[in-house]
């Protein structure tokens, strides 16, 4: 497993792996793949993709970031840039996953989180934050060793 930032020939790909994981079951329309697409090419743009590549070279895991001032309900769904970041934001996709952090398919999870709060680190932040959605999601972070902040937000601040 691979850990590395996200190129352009990589939108493609992560507008396949975003559809399937966060819009299964959903309909997606040319508007939807459209609008993700547009998503993804900002955040490639910005640097701010991280990928778990496995040994075929596919991107089995994907993950974004943000620097943002607060942390609430609007940071949830569309983070915003701030002047001055108090929380390296990321986004991900637990899954409805076992709360089991040695389950294999949380190895690229674990390893991405490892890569942002290193990158939070390099940059003068102590940990990275995390919002879980619902009850499952909650669980599987607290598996991996994040710590509750309030509200549905999570932070780690030691490496997984």
């Amino acid at each position: 497993m691979k850990i590395r930032k996200a190129t352009l020939q990589d939108l493609e790909a992560l507008t396949e792996l975003h559809l399937t994981k966060w819009f299964e079951g959903k309909e997606k329309t040319p508007l939807i793949r459209a609008l993700i697409k547009e998503e993804l090419l900002d955040s490639i743009n910005r640097k701010r993709v991280m990928v778990a590549v496995n040994e075929k070279g596919n991107i089995v895991h994907a993950s974004n970031f943000e620097l943002v001032s607060e942390l609430n309900d609007e940071t949830m769904s569309q983070p915003v840039s701030a002047k001055n970041p108090r929380f390296y934001y990321v986004q991900t996709w637990v899954g409805d996953s076992p709360a089991n952090k040695n389950a294999p398919m949380f190895k690229p999870i674990k390893e991405l989180f490892n890569a942002h709060l290193d990158n939070a680190k390099k940059n003068g932040f102590e940990s990275i934050a995390v919002a879980a959605s619902n009850q499952k999601h909650l669980k599987a972070y607290k598996a991996l060793g994040f710590k509750e902040m309030g509200n549905c937000f999570l932070k780690l601040e030691k490496r997984i």
